[in-house]
């Protein structure tokens, strides 16, 4: 259905249990219990098992489903969830969780262990998204209705801070609504059944989603606080700006830097920022003739203008990153300086490389709409051309991005990404980029390859000692800075615009820009 017009809500169906579509209209950001999300695009899937780091998709994951702990409100401390205790054994390879008493699924069947089992069983058999979670899991067994002991096949420094993102469904769905043995998946890209504080009552694809306050929920100090919630899909910047200053959204999907400046001063609107573990990443590929040499690859990003793009560009939302680890994550090297701009040396780099002025070309692409990648390509290429380095760039959709990015015969040379990581798990905030395992795909786009690399996140991850972690890590780091398969050129903080009504905006340093808890919110007036 075409959209009518940002400021028409359409009439939405019911999502009811398991079943089908029923009619419902939609209240607006007028309605004080009724919060208005405008996001940028649909989302792919909001099954939590199959989901990456998709904005889109985890405005309605993170709310419909939970895990067996989550984290305190703006940080990264655990705390329990659908668990209310676990213990973890000497050699750190078994865990074993008690859990909460009357716990229920949007469906009404309860929580217990054999659901946690069988969610794991699917993880690991549809082997996508956050499957890598449980990829250090051999078994995982109930030991009794409210216990689950999960063993691990080596220890994983990590395991507990990644399982937040571990989000249990409803097992019923995956034999009900199974299609060929697909464990459901089909179903659950367009329906959910969590045990979350909000449940989809409403899904219209490119149009908007709705979630409702689920009254059953276990803690009821967030039993759905605004108790409905519309994510509404507005593609266009301008539009979702109009929304907010008008008061027809009470927050939208982020915005160029410019805008949250100018958000600032706008009556009824707030712009609040924390820190997060966001990067923005140049990746060059290291498959491609022009960036196999490692002083190629030092040359560009010598030349990239660090201090132009975060001060001045980015209006001062966002710093110049020192590392290709994020600020106050584990193992994070707070001796090394920040990346900065140097044209003579840039220059050096390519004459011991073998290249003159001019002999150098090279294609970049990043997402188009997005105002901060175009003028990362602007001045990136304006300050090659003063090293005689030329640089083709094109900006595309996101969803293009990917597919010829992931694909070895279509990937450029060079593209962009803010990347990031929903944990604190610093081996897999590296690994993301850097490990072979992950060649091509999440997300090292780089396409690089270092076995020296590879056993170094490998004997972190398995480390229990800290303090040996942390010497890992700080090698990493300086390896990393040398063989620069991957450009970190910002790192812009966690940024929401609202109305000043929406109150309570906590997120974790892990979470990714724009995914909103939406149950931690208050709505105060109008």
């Amino acid at each position: 259905m075409r959209r009518q017009g940002w400021w028409f809500l359409p009439i939405l169906g019911l999502i009811v249990g398991l079943g089908g579509l029923t009619g419902t209209a939609i209240t607006t950001a007028q309605d004080a219990n009724t919060l208005v999300y405008a996001a940028q695009r649909d989302p792919f899937t909001p099954d939590p098992h199959v989901t990456t780091l998709v904005v889109a998709d985890a405005l309605v994951a993170w709310n419909v489903y939970e895990g067996l702990v989550g984290y305190k409100p703006g940080s990264v401390e655990i705390a329990p969830a659908l668990a209310t205790s676990w213990k973890v054994s000497a050699d750190g390879r078994t865990y074993t969780f008690q859990l909460r008493e009357g716990v229920k699924f949007h469906d009404g069947t309860s929580l217990d262990a054999q659901a946690v089992v069988r969610n794991i069983e699917r993880l690991k058999a549809l082997n996508l998204g956050r499957a890598r979670y449980v990829d250090p899991v051999v078994s995982a067994r109930a030991t009794s209705p409210r216990e689950v002991v999960i063993q691990l096949k080596e220890p994983y420094a990590y395991f507990l801070q990644n399982l937040p993102r571990v989000m249990f469904i409803c097992p019923r769905v995956f034999d009900e609504r199974q299609k060929g043995g697909d464990w459901a998946r089909d179903w659950l890209s367009t329906n959910t059944c969590g045990t979350g504080p909000y449940r989809l009552v409403s899904w219209r694809k490119n149009e908007n989603h709705v979630l409702e306050s689920f009254a059953d929920h276990w803690n009821p100090a967030i039993q759905g606080r605004p108790q409905r919630v519309v994510i509404r899909v507005v593609p266009e910047d301008a539009v979702r700006i109009q929304l907010l200053e008008r008061g027809d959204a009470d927050m939208i999907y982020r915005v160029g830097a410019d805008t949250y400046a100018r958000l600032q001063a706008a009556a009824g609107v707030q712009v609040l920022r924390l820190p997060g573990f966001d990067q923005t990443i140049i990746t060059l590929n290291t498959s491609r003739t022009a960036f196999q040499k490692r002083e190629v690859r030092q040359a560009v990003a010598t030349a990239f203008p660090y201090e132009a793009m975060a001060r001045s560009a980015l209006r001062g939302f966002a710093r110049v990153p020192t590392s290709h680890l994020a600020r106050n994550m584990e193992g994070f090297d707070p001796t090394l300086p920040p990346f900065r701009q140097d044209l003579t040396r840039a220059k050096s780099l390519l004459d011991k490389a073998g290249y003159a002025p001019g002999q150098l070309t090279f294609k970049y692409v990043w997402v188009a709409g997005i105002e901060e990648e175009r003028l990362t390509a602007v001045l990136w290429q304006d300050a090659l051309k003063k090293i005689g380095v030329n640089m083709e760039n094109e900006g595309v959709p996101f969803a293009t991005l990917v597919s010829i990015v992931t694909n070895p015969q279509t990937a450029p040379d060079a593209s962009i990404l803010l990347g990031g990581t929903e944990t604190a798990d610093a081996v897999a905030y590296l690994a993301q980029w850097f490990h072979s395992r992950n060649l091509g795909k999440q997300w090292n786009w780089a396409y690089y390859q270092n076995p020296k690399v590879d056993q170094m996140l490998d004997e972190t991850g398995r480390s229990t000692d800290p303090k040996r972690r942390a010497e890992l890590l700080k090698q990493l780091q300086r390896i990393l800075r040398e063989e620069m398969p991957v450009m970190p050129v910002y790192a812009p903080p966690l940024t929401e615009a609202m109305r000043t009504r929406v109150k309570g905006w906590a997120p974790s340093p892990g979470d990714f820009h724009s995914v909103i808890r939406f149950y931690q919110l208050t709505l105060e007036g109008r």
